[in-house]
């Protein structure tokens, strides 16, 4: 606990203006790595840092290497006022552990360890090396992982304990893009849609959107908008805030899209200004009220994988443009150039520009590899369950692999809030996935 609460209580958060020699990525997360090292060689194991970027902390012996993945960067504190605690200081209440990062992905990273120090404190002799490979830059850029993997050899086998149990053996392909629509605003209509903001973030539904409307008649503007939140009115001008429910970008199904709710009040408008009508018409034609990217011509089903998920994340429309930003995550069944071919003919029969922000590919590994086989033993060994493996639309560590899965910590029925206010891990789950992860290295390095 001492240990976790070292490394909860440092703000790791990316922070480029306090970078240097050794902290490409910030003061914060070169602290964090620190105090890592600091614990790891405490305990005995050989650390290496890798510039700032990266570093491992090693124990065993033998030429081939068991590789076990986490990251010390977290994300920033988005809602400060959705917290019962300080983020920032390790809080037991009720069987959980409060702060940020606790579960992405601190404290499964100080299982691992802990997990090895047990292994090693009983003197089982290792035939394969043992690898924590620590990153800085999960959350952000994974330049982390691209600068460790040019100085040092792929593990032979590795997991990443930062997702879900039972074993995540595939993570869909992911493309963050964006459409830029040039054109300055008119007022031509009865109704004309000036502006409208939502949060400048990535990786969740928009769940906040502030809408300007100007408009000759209000009272009935007043009468045909009726998903809105709050509506303030002066003269001829309606700020109309719509809200939803928050959800990570790659989860569409379990948020609610304030934009879904004004696009359906946008419809109740039929005199609206052109650029307006534009906008509506585009929602209308390609995403609205469609988390599956079917009315864009994107949906693909897997029976492995499962289907495609598209998430509307942002709009930022102004006087000179409008920008749509978005997630689309895709399984193995589907055709990365013709997934860009389809964004790209939607961009020209519209008059957008479209920037592709961020890909990854898709991640898959054989259920019938010794990784999975050796994982699945030490999951059923521990818990008495078998280990069943399915797909998740999250971008972890092991996309970084050649032979390389997600496993643990969080099992079926917690509710970890990651990315959100309240992160937490149970301290039931954090003690299961320490047993679980040292009966796997055993399997793997030592058996």
């Amino acid at each position: 606990m001492r240990d976790l609460a070292s490394l909860v209580a440092i703000p790791s958060i990316r922070n480029v203006e306090s970078k240097s020699e050794k902290a490409p990525f910030g003061k914060d997360i070169r602290d964090a790595f620190d105090q890592f090292i600091e614990i790891a060689t405490r305990e005995g194991l050989h650390c290496e840092d890798f510039d700032g970027f990266a570093l491992h902390a090693e124990y065993g012996n033998g030429e081939e290497i068991i590789g076990i993945l986490g990251h010390l960067d977290i994300v920033p504190i988005f809602e400060d006022d959705e917290w019962h605690t300080d983020p920032f200081k390790l809080v037991e209440q009720d069987g959980h552990l409060y702060g940020r990062g606790v579960n992405d992905d601190k404290a499964p990273l100080i299982a691992a360890l802990y997990a090895l120090k047990i292994l090693k404190e009983a003197n089982v002799e290792f035939k394969r090396r043992v690898r924590l490979i620590v990153g800085g830059a999960e959350e952000t850029t994974w330049e982390c992982m691209d600068h460790y993997f040019a100085h040092n050899p792929q593990p032979l086998y590795s997991f990443s304990p930062d997702g879900d149990f039972p074993i995540v053996n595939g993570e869909k392909g992911i493309i963050y893009y964006k459409y830029t629509y040039n054109g300055k605003t008119d007022i031509d209509g009865i109704h004309n849609l000036l502006e409208i903001e939502t949060k400048d973030e990535d990786g969740f539904v928009c769940d906040y959107a502030k809408v300007t409307f100007q408009s000759s008649n209000m009272d009935e503007l007043r009468v045909l908008l009726k998903e809105f939140e709050s509506i303030v009115i002066d003269g001829d001008k309606a700020i109309v805030i719509y809200t939803g429910l928050r959800a990570l970008s790659r989860n569409p199904h379990r948020g609610v899209n304030a934009l879904f709710k004004l696009g359906k009040d946008l419809n109740n408008l039929l005199e609206l200004n052109t650029k307006g009508h534009y906008f509506r018409s585009l929602l209308n034609d390609h995403f609205l009220d469609d988390i599956t990217g079917e009315k864009a011509n994107l949906f693909d089903v897997d029976e492995v994988m499962g289907s495609t998920t598209l998430c509307l994340k942002n709009v930022d429309f102004s006087h000179d443009e409008i920008v749509i930003k978005f997630d689309f995550r895709y399984p193995k069944s589907s055709n990365k150039s013709q997934i860009k071919h389809t964004f790209k003919k939607i961009a020209d029969e519209n008059n957008l520009q479209l920037t592709i922000t961020k890909e990854l590919d898709v991640h898959y590994v054989d259920p019938e590899s010794e990784l999975i086989k050796s994982l699945q033993a030490a999951y059923k060994n521990v818990t008495g369950e078998e280990a069943e493996l399915f797909s998740k639309g999250g971008a972890s560590y092991a996309r970084a692999l050649k032979e390389g899965v997600v496993f643990g910590p969080t099992f079926d029925g917690d509710t970890p809030n990651t990315h959100k206010g309240n992160e937490n891990i149970k301290l039931h789950t954090l003690f299961k996935a320490m047993e679980i992860y040292c009966e796997a290295i055993y399997i793997l390095a030592c058996k």
